[in-house]
Formats: C-alpha cells, sequence, structure tokens
C-alpha cells in the first residue's frame, strides 16, 4: 500500500521540481532559447546543439533532477535535429534506471533516428538488455524504407516483447 504524503512532503517536492525547472529553463535562456519549462522546448530544428548539449548534461545529473523533469529533457529530444546525438541518448537509456524515463529516452531515439541511422535503431532493437522500451523502436523502424530492415523486424517476430508491435506494423506483403 502506498504511503500517504503529507502536505509538507508534497510542498517540499513541488519546490524541488520547480526549482529544478527554472534552473534548467534559465540555462536554456543564456543559449537563447526561451522557456518557462522544459516541456516548453520546442521539437524543431530551432534549438540550437548548445541546448541539446545542455539537456544530456542534466540528464546525466540523474540523482539531481526530479523523474518529471527528466521526461520533460527526454521528451525534448526526440526531435529529428537531434540526430547526431543518437549515440548519447542510447547511451543514457542503458544507464537508466527509472522505467517512466527509459520509455521517453526510448521514445527519443526513435523519433530522432534518421534513415541513415536505421541499423543502429535497429541494433538497439535486438538489445534485450535495454528490454521491454525496445517496443517504442518498431514503428519507426517499420517506417524506414531501407532494404533489409523490414526483414530483420520480421526476424524478431517471436521476440516475446516485440511480437506484437511487429504483428502490427510490419506486414510480410509490403
Amino acid at each position: 500500500m502506498a504511503r500517504k504524503v503529507s502536505a509538507e512532503e508534497s510542498e517540499r517536492r513541488e519546490a524541488h521540481i520547480d526549482q529544478a525547472d527554472a534552473s534548467i529553463a534559465n540555462e536554456l535562456m543564456l543559449l537563447g532559447v526561451h522557456v518557462e519549462s522544459v516541456w516548453d522546448l520546442p521539437r524543431d530544428k530551432t534549438v540550437p546543439s548548445a541546448a541539446f548539449d545542455l539537456m544530456f548534461r542534466a540528464l546525466e545529473q540523474t540523482p539531481r533532477h526530479p523523474r518529471v523533469i527528466r521526461l520533460g529533457l527526454a521528451n525534448a529530444l526526440a526531435n529529428r535535429a537531434a540526430s547526431d546525438h543518437l549515440e548519447h541518448v542510447l547511451d543514457l537509456l542503458r544507464r537508466e534506471n527509472d522505467v517512466l524515463v527509459r520509455d521517453a529516452l526510448a521514445g527519443a531515439a526513435s523519433e530522432m533516428a534518421s534513415p541513415d541511422q536505421a541499423d543502429r535503431l535497429l541494433e538497439a532493437c535486438r538489445d534485450k538488455s535495454l528490454g521491454d522500451c525496445r517496443v517504442m523502436f518498431v514503428p519507426r523502424l517499420a517506417r524506414f524504407r531501407r532494404r533489409g530492415i523490414r526483414e530483420a523486424l520480421q526476424g524478431l517476430a517471436n521476440d516475446p516483447i516485440l511480437k506484437d508491435a511487429i504483428a502490427r506494423h510490419v506486414r510480410a506483403d509490403d
């Protein structure tokens, strides 16, 4: 049974979240990205590369930032403009212990991956150490029109974690 959180504890947690969010927003402002919250970050080409570097540094400070801030940062990384950072996201994904943040990072990796990175995303999809979040890669990989990708996904159709997503997104006749 979940322990009841006191009003004081709830206020303390909210203040910690607000402080972390404001700190990152202030650092982003110095880079020319004007947002009030990490959740306001645009997911387009207007985000400068230095802002991605800041987001990675913040994500690497996991004990310092609350889950909701890390989720917002991972959400902002789901940006095609960040495709040069795919390896960094996959590295963070391997080190992250929080299941929700892992799923958000997997979603970011999937969204940012370019067709040229399909093989790398497929390799991550095969990596069983990544656990259930691998399912996030299947829809993106299925949309790539690269030779061999669909066949490789069909070869993973017996993986208990991936089989339903593969059945839904990869048809043999495509």
